[in-house]
This record gives structure tokens, C-alpha cells and sequence, in this order.
């Protein structure tokens, strides 16, 4: 992520129950975020967002700065340089994730 320039999200998707499909404005790759542990931090304030009717209302907000819940009426939303932090450190996860085949046998 550039420092000169934010991330803007041009069309956001549900494609899983805490799991959002973003397209980025720009030259950046599309991204899958699970949300999962950013629901769960947010306790009260983010638990309507476990609720399969409500998670679907997922929109773009904010001329693309924020996915909300609420129409932006309200705090159900996350903004973009979040989501692309998310979805970084996943993309990082992913690729710093063991090369190790899961049958590869260490014994000695």
C-alpha cells in the first residue's frame, strides 16, 4: 500500500459469511478479507455483523473509503485502509505459510 495514496474500494461482495470480496480502485489485485477476528474484536458493537441478513448489506460508503452495514448511518462499517491492512497481512499469512507438505514425514 502506497503511502501517497489511500485505498479506495470500486465494488465490494459478500462471498462468505465474515468474508468480503473487494475490487480496488486503481492497479490493485481484487481481495478476499475474512473478517472474522475484526467482528469478533468489536464485541457488542460489531456482533449484528455475525448475522448472515445483516453481513449481506455490505455496500461501498464514503465515495469508496468504507464498506458500511448501516448505509453510514452508523458505527457497522470498516474503511478501506483497514481492510487493506487485513487484507495484507493475509496475503503475507498465505505466502509465509509452511512450503512443508503435510505427508512430508521428519521422523528420524
Amino acid at each position: 500500500m502506497s503511502h501517497e495514496q489511500l485505498p479506495r474500494i470500486s465494488a465490494v461482495s459478500v462471498a462468505g459469511p465474515s468474508t468480503l470480496y473487494i475490487t480496488w480502485k486503481g492497479d490493485e489485485e481484487p481481495s478476499s478479507i475474512d473478517l472474522a477476528d475484526w467482528i469478533l474484536s468489536g464485541g457488542t458493537l460489531l456482533a449484528p455483523l455475525n448475522s448472515d441478513e445483516v453481513f449481506a448489506m455490505a455496500a461501498i460508503g464514503g465515495y469508496g473509503t468504507i464498506v458500511t452495514w448501516d448505509k453510514g448511518e452508523g458505527d457497522l462499517a470498516i474503511d478501506a485502509v483497514h481492510l487493506k491492512i487485513i487484507a495484507d497481512a493475509s496475503s503475507d499469512k498465505e505466502k509465509n505459510s509452511s512450503v512443508i507438505p503435510d505427508d512430508f514425514d521428519v521422523s528420524i
